[in-house]
Order: C-alpha cells, then sequence, then structure tokens
C-alpha cells in the first residue's frame, strides 16, 4: 500500500490484510492502538472519507477530517474537519504548543 520508503517512516503500519474486518468495523484502529500501546484518549487520527471516520470513532479516538475529493458534508461525524492540508497543520502546531 506504501511504497517501502514510507513504511520506515510509520512505528506501526496495519492494512486491510491485518484485519478480518476493515472499515468502518473498528478493528483496523483497535490493531493499530494495541500494536502502539497506547490508549484511544492519547492518538488522533487523520481522516478523509466517512468509512475511516466512522471506524475511528468507534475505535474510541478523536477524528481530523481533511477535505480531499468528499465535500465537508459528508465528513461532518468527525471532530474538526479541514479544507487543506496547511488547515490542518496549522492547528496540529497551535495543539502541540499545549503540549511540549
Amino acid at each position: 500500500i506504501l511504497p517501502d520508503e514510507l513504511y520506515q517512516l510509520f512505528s506501526v503500519v496495519v492494512t486491510g490484510n491485518d484485519v478480518r474486518f476493515g472499515k468502518p468495523h473498528p478493528e483496523p484502529y483497535l490493531k493499530s492502538l494495541e500494536q502502539l500501546k497506547i490508549d484511544p484518549f492519547d492518538g488522533i487520527v487523520i481522516e478523509n472519507a466517512p468509512f475511516g471516520i466512522a471506524s475511528a470513532k468507534e475505535a474510541g479516538l478523536r477524528c481530523l477530517a481533511l477535505e480531499t475529493s468528499l465535500p465537508r458534508k459528508h465528513l461532518k461525524a468527525a471532530d474538526f474537519i479541514f479544507s487543506s492540508i496547511k488547515e490542518l497543520e496549522t492547528f496540529v502546531e497551535f495543539v502541540k504548543t499545549d503540549y511540549e
């Protein structure tokens, strides 16, 4: 799914081949949480589709949605919706300063 050089950027990668139930079932995100050894409260997901948002929310994660091919009206179940990567990046940098 990812080019080999990108896999090294992630400590955990869960694909459809790693789970019995794919999105919108929460199993992909629950498996990620288990492998990362973190609680849902400590995780955050960036999604761009309703099934991914539903999966993340059902796993107990906060979800940031990014408008890509789907308009905002399809992403309303997310905690926050961003219209661009730049807008998302600004939000993440702002939140990050609260934890440093």
